[in-house]
Order: structure tokens, then sequence, then C-alpha cells
């Protein structure tokens, strides 16, 4: 014990080797994974731009000068190289739970907390080796989640500095963190709000309370100046109050969806809820959509907020860092309540929860740290176990998703058909992304990936009429021709089913063709004659080609 206490204080640059190691090493089945869906949209407008495209973000609608900024840049330098953005994801993950270790072991030995380099050691780790972080360390296009955590760290740690030296230096550092946070990330918006809750627990906690009123003037007046300012750039530039999902998705205050949702990423968070079964996965988190139900936990939270502040002076530090830590959490959670929670699939949107689990995950080696030797060792290892197995099964499942993704770009070789017609589509493996888009069912997600790979794109008309998600490498379907104008397609499997837009299909019709889903298969309905088309399908290890003999 003696040993670790010496290395955390005294050579902590060993932390960050070895958090960098483990982060290696958990995630090296995801080494060539990520490439997709956004990332191939981005690769395709960088090599037809310029550095000075970036001025307006390459066409994107928000000011994230900063992400494309390191995207562009280091996407020109490496290119697809998969071992960079492997190491560039691994280093900047490692760095971001290295930097939490380091903060938060200085403000809790400040706030008088016993072994705080320790409990921060582990909250870190616990936080390094989370299952729900693979969104944004394999998905090659989230960096930008690593910056903004790096940011909250440190604007948290000036913010503590100048509460305890009163140089105004810190204040301006702050400041510059948060330009910077905003041109990368409205995740930002959440930094003024959470410097000003701890500058009233550091009052609260020092018998400053006479105080508060200049910390919070001193620490809130640059930050709502430069608020505004972003506002007006973002109107002048943009026509929007804010860009990004848009302003009816970042303003739209429902008090529902917003506590809601806060309930759900806690309990996701504490519960590893995301990997329940989805029944019970489902009416657990549909719990927090009763109004009657929020209205009394929200109650109940802000009866225990005031009865903490009542008597905080007779609770114990750990309690105390606790609560701290826990507020922190829901308020770096504030600008993304009130987008859509995936309630179905793993990985998708748990980049959301990057920054905020960084305090939950403090607060949760306090706990458990704090239990009794015995069951301290079984909360702490039982939850670094089973962290580590689950961020193992769902890096497999970003592997099973690379492989399917190359086996379906490498084995297409149909460019002698002008009208190719492809009846199925992975679009996923338990939410790790293959081949999706938003887009009409003209756009082929396959015949955009290919150029990006180093292949020739398919010249003709290339229709991609329904996607499906993956359950394993094999999953595929059967095709039958019941007469010259219709199909039927069949899953080979069960637990998978018909996506179209990046959600579950429904019905729809075009000049060309009308499907009607029925859950395990569909009817294609052809406005012209079958001959005029080739029909092929995926069947989880290669393409097939339809036999378009039929029965009369």
């Amino acid at each position: 014990m003696n040993l670790l206490i010496n290395i955390l204080c005294n050579k902590p640059y060993w932390v960050f080797i070895l958090y960098f190691l483990v982060t290696l090493v958990l995630y090296a089945p995801t080494a060539y994974a990520g490439f997709v869906t956004d990332f191939a949209n981005w690769q395709e407008i960088y090599d037809k731009s310029t550095f000075s495209d970036l001025k307006n973000c390459f066409g994107y609608p928000g000011l994230h000068h900063l992400q494309h900024l390191v995207f562009y840049s280091f996407y020109k330098t490496f290119g697809r190289d998969s071992i960079a953005w492997y190491l560039f994801s691994a280093l900047l993950h490692s760095g971001v739970a290295y930097l939490s270790f380091r903060v938060c072991s200085k403000i809790f030995t400040d706030f008088g907390l016993k072994n705080s380099e320790i409990i921060c050691f582990l909250g870190a780790f616990i936080f390094l080796i989370s299952p729900y972080h693979t969104d944004t360390i394999v998905w090659r296009v989230c960096f930008h989640y690593f910056t903004m955590g790096i940011i909250f760290l440190l604007s948290l740690w000036y913010t503590h500095l100048w509460l305890k030296t009163n140089r105004i230096k810190y204040i301006v550092y702050c400041a510059l963190l948060y330009v910077i946070g905003l041109f990368n990330l409205e995740l930002a918006l959440a930094i003024p709000i959470m410097l000003a809750f701890y500058a009233f627990v550091w009052a609260l906690h020092f018998n400053k309370l006479k105080n508060l009123f200049g910390y919070l003037f001193k620490i809130l007046t640059p930050y709502i100046s430069l608020t505004i300012g972003w506002v007006l750039l973002n109107q002048y530039f943009l026509g929007a109050m804010v860009g990004h999902y848009g302003a009816d998705k970042h303003l739209n205050f429902a008090p529902i969806l917003i506590f809601g949702n806060a309930f759900k990423y806690l309990t996701k968070i504490l519960f590893f809820q995301r990997y329940w079964w989805h029944k019970p996965k489902e009416m657990a988190w549909a719990i927090f959509n009763d109004p009657f139900v929020l209205f009394a936990l929200v109650v109940i939270g802000l009866f225990i907020f005031i009865w903490v502040v009542r008597n905080y002076k007779k609770l114990c530090t750990e309690y105390k860092l606790v609560a701290l830590m826990t507020m922190l959490f829901f308020i770096v959670l504030l600008p993304v309540l009130n987008l859509f929670f995936q309630v179905l699939h793993f990985i998708k949107e748990d980049r959301y929860v990057y920054v905020a689990s960084i305090f939950i995950f403090q607060a949760i080696a306090i706990l458990l740290f704090n239990l009794p030797i015995k069951w301290k060792k079984i909360g702490l290892s039982s939850f670094i176990i089973i962290s580590v197995a689950l961020t193992a099964i769902t890096n497999n499942y970003w592997y099973m998703a690379y492989k399917i993704h190359t086996s379906i770009i490498d084995k297409f070789n149909f460019y002698d058909h002008q009208n190719v017609v492809i009846l199925n589509v992975p679009e996923n493996v338990y939410g790790a992304p293959i081949l999706y888009t938003f887009a009409n069912e003209f756009f082929s997600t396959i015949n955009h990936t290919l150029p990006l790979k180093n292949r020739k794109p398919h010249t003709g008309h290339l229709i991609e009429v329904a996607h499906y998600n993956c359950t394993h490498t094999h999953d595929g379907v059967n095709v039958k021709v019941l007469n010259e104008k219709h199909l039927q397609v069949e899953f080979n499997q069960w637990g998978t089913w018909f996506w179209r837009k990046a959600n579950g299909a429904t019905n729809y019709e075009n000049y060309l063709y009308k499907v009607e889903f029925n859950g395990k298969y569909y009817d294609l309905y052809l406005k012209h004659l079958a001959k005029d088309y080739l029909f092929i399908y995926w069947n989880g290890y290669d393409w097939e080609v339809v036999n378009q003999e039929f029965s009369s």
C-alpha cells in the first residue's frame, strides 16, 4: 500500500503509462474498426476540400472549428491508417483518465479526504475500462469528446486554484478553455454551471458563504459574455441560435424528457443497465417516462439536496464529495438530456455520457473504497471485472462489424450490370455500425463506401431496398421469386429485423417498387419486369445472385 501511495504521489507518470497500456490491450480487437458511416462522409468531404474550408467547418451546421481542425489535420497526415487512429484514441482516452486522477486527487486532498490518491486512481481506472466508452474510443469521429473531457477537468482545476489563491490568471485560463470548448462541442455550455456550483460547494465547505456572490460574479461574468457572443455568431453564420442538431432539439426543455433522461443515465452507469436483457431493461427505463414517478423523484432529490446543504458540516468528507461528484455528473449532462436516449442497442449515443461519467465514477470509487474491508474488496473487484468483461464483449461487436463491413466491400463485384438491386445490407451489430444512412432509398451506402476504400464505384443504378441488424457474422436471408414482379425476402435467423434510414423499417413505395414488411420477411413488388434488374443479397459470408426463375 505504501509503495502504491509513493508511486501515485511522486511518480504519477507511471499511472499514465499503466492507463495507456491497459487501453491498448483492452481495445486491441478494435484497432481496425470504426471507419464507418460519419467517418466515410467526412472522408469524402475532406478529400474534396482544402484547409481554407475550415472557416465554415467544411459545410457543417455548427461552430465546431476546433473539432474539424484536429480531425482534418490528423486525417490529412495519416489518412485511414488504422494503427495511427487506434494509438491516437488510446492516447487521448488514457490522457483523460490520467487527468481525472490528477485533478480529482488534488481537489479531494484539499477537501480533507483520506487516501484521495488511491481512491481517485481507482475512480479514473473504472472510467478507463467502462463499457460505455467504446462509442467514443472506437468510432473514429468522436475524438472531440476526449477534448471536452480535458477542457472540463482543466476548467474545474483552474477554478479550484483561483478559489484557493485568488489569482485572476486562473479565471483567464478558464475563459480561454471555454472559448475552445464552444468551438468544439455544445457540451461546453455546461461549464459555467459546473463551475458556479463548485464555487458554491467550496464556499460552503470552507465557511466562505459571505464571499459567494463575489465568486459567482467573477466566474459567471466572462462566461455570460462569451456565451452571448457565441449565440450571436451562430445566428450570423448559421441563421439559428444553436447549430448541430438544431434549435428544436437543443432548446427543447420538456421536463419529462430532461428529468427522465437524467435518471436513465444515472441508472445506466450504476447498474450496467445497457447490458440487461431487453425486456427488464425497457421496463426499468420506462419507469422514468411516468410524470408522477419523475415528480416524486425530483421532490425527493430536492429534499436530499436541501438536507445535505443544511447539514453539510455534520457530514463526513466522503459523503460530501459523493454528493459533489454526483451533482457534477448531472450538470455536465445538461446539454444532452433533451436528446434521444437509446434504449434498444448497445453503443449508440453512449458518447453523450463520456464526459459526465468522469465524475460519477469518482463518486462510485469513494463509496466502494469506504465499505468495510471485506465488502470493499468484493465491490471494487466485481465492478472492475464486470466492466472489463462487458467492454471486451462490446469490443467484439466492433470487431464483428469491421469483419462484415470489410467483406461486403471487398467481395462486391457487380460492375458489369447497370441496374443492381441489393435486397439486404447489414446495418449494425448490436449497435456497432456497419453501413447505414439517413438518406432516401436511392442513396447507396455501399456505392458511397467503395471509392473511400480504394475500390471503383458502380456507375449504374445501385439500389438498397432494406438494411438489417446483425447478431452474428453469418446472418443473412433467403429469397423467393414468386413471379416476374414479386420477390419475397426472409431472414434465415431470428433476432434480426429490417431497417431503413437508421430505424426499424416500415412500408414504403417509390416509382420503381413497393415494399411491405411482415416481421421476418418482406415482399418486394416491382413496377418493371424482374429481368431488367440483377438482384443480389448478402448471405453472411458472400454476395449471392438471385435465381430469377419463378414459379407460375
